[in-house]
């Protein structure tokens, strides 16, 4: 667990796996049910392993609101773990929102989506080592951990940036929101060391989760055997 003195949150963004309504990119190569089922199965494990790693909370900010017991029923560690619903608006306004009730409790937090379920763990510590730097740092830390695709697997911030100025006006699922983000956040005076050693993949569509197949059927981790078992059920033959 990280210092009492300087506790960082993990915050994961994440819809409740509903059939038509997560991962909607895989299709028509799965089904609305096996998309969503992809979704459940990276939400567990990715939940899973932050649970095990450095953070002194982890927080499930869901969307729908209303949907926390389906959430806890899907979670087996949901005991163990922070509920908080989703805020209105787009990305930018829904992870201020999340940021600036979390950081009240905390010196730093760390956002993710589910997207990235194998991202090795010295990667994952990288980003949680920068933010507790930055705790303790003079000047607000913005800590970004890009994707492939111009996105992030993850969002690193202090207690001291305004969370509103940052992610506001940002052109979500554009290619760029890594890029765009970083330049706001020197435009606003922030730390925000581009980091190309935390780069990983993020899953979209048919190629992508093929992609993580292969890299999962290659890997010797027993983290990354369990979740290909449990994405046995991916028909193959339909993600080329």
């Amino acid at each position: 667990m990280g210092s009492l003195s300087n506790p960082i949150v993990a915050v994961v963004m994440t819809k409740l796996p509903e059939a038509g309504r997560v991962k909607t990119r895989l299709m028509p190569a799965l089904s609305a049910a096996e998309a969503a089922r992809v979704h459940e199965v990276f939400l567990v494990h990715w939940v899973g392993r932050l649970m095990g790693l450095k953070f002194d909370r982890v927080v499930i900010c869901y969307d729908p609101p209303g949907s926390e017991p389906a959430f806890r029923a899907i979670l087996p560690l949901g005991r163990r773990l922070d509920f908080v619903a989703q805020a209105a608006g787009d990305l930018g306004a829904r992870l201020a929102s999340a940021a600036e009730s979390q950081l009240c409790s905390g010196r730093g937090i760390v956002f993710f989506g589910v997207d990235s379920p194998d991202v090795p763990e010295g990667k994952i510590d990288l980003i949680w080592q920068r933010v507790r730097a930055g705790a303790s740092a003079l000047s607000p830390q913005v800590v970004l951990a890009p994707c492939s695709d111009g996105g992030f697997w993850a969002l690193g911030l202090t207690g001291r940036i305004d969370c509103r100025r940052l992610l506001e006006r940002i052109h979500w699922s554009s290619g760029t929101e890594y890029r765009q983000l970083l330049d706001r956040a020197s435009a606003l005076g922030c730390d925000a060391p581009e980091l190309p050693e935390a780069a990983w993949d993020d899953v979209d569509h048919p190629a992508d989760l093929a992609k993580l197949l292969r890299r999962l059927s290659r890997s010797g981790l027993e983290s990354d055997a369990a979740l290909y078992n449990a994405l046995a059920f991916v028909p193959r033959e339909r993600l080329t």
